[in-house]
């Protein structure tokens, strides 16, 4: 049976980071039962591309912003405030930090409202 990680290791380490990323790449078993990441990206209004799965992000008030209507720093300070201090990769540094070592399979989001 193979494996797909989904959202990186996200059992040891918070889902679409670095950290959880990495941990796939470098786990014993990458390339034999376990074959890969899947993982969300969507696009900011700046075009910037995140890896996150929730195309709407609430802040400390209880306000919500989708994803594709503010900008990449705008979203790393929600995230950053809301999970205390971690922060989103955008799909460059994911590709960079996993360099071939494993097979990634992106979904692109669609906000609710966006066409």
């Amino acid at each position: 049976m193979k494996f797909i990680a989904h959202r990186g290791y996200s059992k040891k380490y918070h889902e679409n980071t670095l950290d959880a990323f990495d941990a796939v790449c470098s786990h014993s078993q990458n390339g034999n039962s376990l074959i890969g990441i899947e993982t969300d990206i969507q696009l900011t209004i700046d075009n910037r591309i995140p890896i996150l799965h929730d195309t709407v992000i609430n802040d400390s008030k209880g306000l919500s912003f989708s994803v594709p209507q503010i900008t990449y720093s705008q979203l790393q300070s929600l995230f950053t405030e809301k999970f205390k201090g971690l922060s989103i990769p955008d799909i460059y540094e994911a590709l960079e930090l996993i360099n071939h070592r494993t097979e990634i399979n992106l979904e692109l989001k669609d906000a609710p409202g966006m066409t």
